[in-house]
């Protein structure tokens, strides 16, 4: 954290591990990120301005975890689950599904939907009726809109290459990077 007025750098999180993918919560308090504090990562959460102490908001896995988006009231964290195909030393990333937690309840983690492709950064529309993502259903990664909750069938947005969906602050655009675009 850097405080502008003293310029003073500060961690956000000096326990043990490493700490990293961090994404603010729509009221800036709270910021999750992906932590690989023991042996096993998990999704955390701890409070922005550094005070308390890191809370896990899923039970540790073997595999990765990487958040992605929050709802808009702030009470479910959208996230990254990935697999391995090896769980030996050299470990090669398998596949990627989108999974929800509700916070205070690291034993509601679930998947969004799950398929045989990669999913990846999704993000939650301003209104929360909506999850934009990344996908490689079509062989190449591409952006598409899903209803959230559900149920409802998938939408590809792109057309080609895309990555990094960002809705607009009013819902009504997705912006994507497509390439050098």
């Amino acid at each position: 954290m850097y405080e502008r007025k003293r310029h003073i750098v500060s961690t956000l999180t000096p326990e043990p591990g490493t700490h990293f993918v961090p994404v603010w919560s729509p009221d800036g308090r709270r910021i999750a990120f992906s932590s690989f504090a023991e042996r096993n990562p998990t999704l955390s959460v701890k409070n922005a301005d550094g005070s308390g102490e890191i809370e896990p908001l899923t039970e540790p896995v073997e595999d990765a975890q990487f958040p992605n988006s929050w709802t808009p009231d702030g009470k479910t964290v959208l996230y990254t689950q990935a697999y391995t195909a090896d769980r030996g030393p050299k470990r090669k990333l398998a596949s990627t599904d989108l999974w929800l937690v509700t916070l205070g309840d690291p034993g509601s983690a679930r998947p969004f939907f799950e398929s045989p492709f990669r999913e990846t950064g999704g993000v939650f529309s301003p209104d929360g009726r909506w999850i934009a993502y990344v996908s490689d259903e079509s062989g190449v990664q591409e952006v598409y809109v899903r209803p959230y909750p559900g149920p409802g069938a998938s939408v590809k947005v792109s057309n080609g290459f895309a990555i990094e969906p960002l809705w607009s602050r009013d819902g009504r655009e997705l912006f994507y990077r497509a390439g050098e675009k």
